[in-house]
């Protein structure tokens, strides 16, 4: 998948461009740690035994009133040591056993901590797609989550990003149209969205040029910029946008005589252009 490459002053974020790729936690306790120190040790046989209570306190009481609570401390188990394919599971099994309790005052019992927990280690998951290059995989689980609560934004940005990365500029132009319904005021999926139409209406080679071109202009590097900005003109000729970057770019590196020129062809194609 490309990154993409933020214009000067766009919003950055957790879920906006520029983030960080989410780093997930390993997905098992390793069975040997060589040259790890004794604390290390100590804490990966911690970690086993408190697993190996959960389980035992959750067979012990299957069919009882105490079964809901002991899926419960397992899931908080799995969810503490970061195992989040299990913990998944249990929270979901946590959440079937809640939904066959017996009413309390005339309404079912919720646990809205369970759910947020449940949230995050579905996210999780999702992430550890994202991390491993897994496309399909990824935008499975964010849709999945998306599928659950309509009004999941953090699963909505990702799904759109997901689709933008893939190359599928449509599709994500559409999903983060349906995120900024929901919030009119989310900046970075209002670049994104920008990004998408972008694509679509100039190429994406036209498009990722131009934003290494802004990638390396951000990083002081001019040379590296105008070749950029010039590849993005040449794969897409009628968009002046890489044009007048150059042009800047050249004026900024004191490479009068260039940026003249450049400046006087953006005139001609564009005479409602200026030097701002």
């Amino acid at each position: 998948m490309v990154a993409l490459a933020p214009l000067p002053g766009a919003p950055v974020g957790p879920f906006g461009t520029g983030a960080a790729t989410a780093q997930p936690a390993p997905e098992t306790v390793p069975e040997t740690v060589p040259e790890a120190s004794p604390a290390v040790h100590d804490r990966i046989e911690a970690v086993r035994e408190a697993l190996r209570a959960a389980d035992a306190a959750l067979a012990a009481a299957a069919g009882t009133d105490a079964h809901l609570d002991a899926a419960r401390a397992r899931a908080e188990v799995l969810h503490a040591v970061r195992w989040w394919s299990r913990a998944l599971a249990a929270w979901d099994a946590h959440a079937e056993l809640l939904a066959e309790a017996p009413e309390v005052d005339g309404a079912r019992p919720k646990d809205p901590e369970a759910r947020a927990r449940r949230h995050e280690a579905a996210m999780q998951v999702a992430f550890a797609r994202y991390a491993a290059d897994d496309v399909e995989g990824a935008e499975r689980r964010f849709l999945e989550l998306v599928e659950r609560d309509p009004d999941d934004l953090d699963a909505r940005r990702w799904s759109a990003r997901v689709a933008l990365e893939d190359g599928r500029a449509e599709l994500a132009a559409e999903r983060y149209r349906a995120l900024l319904e929901r919030a009119p005021d989310d900046a970075a999926a209002r670049h994104q969205l920008g990004v998408a139409e972008e694509r679509l209406r100039y190429g994406r080679d036209a498009s990722d040029a131009f934003r290494v071109g802004l990638q390396a202009y951000e990083a002081g590097d001019a040379e590296e910029a105008i070749a950029a900005f010039r590849d993005a003109e040449a794969a897409a000729p009628d968009w002046h946008e890489p044009l007048r970057w150059r042009a800047r770019t050249l004026l900024e590196a004191e490479r009068s005589d260039e940026a003249e020129a450049a400046w006087t062809e953006l005139g001609a194609r564009d005479p409602a252009a200026d030097d701002a």
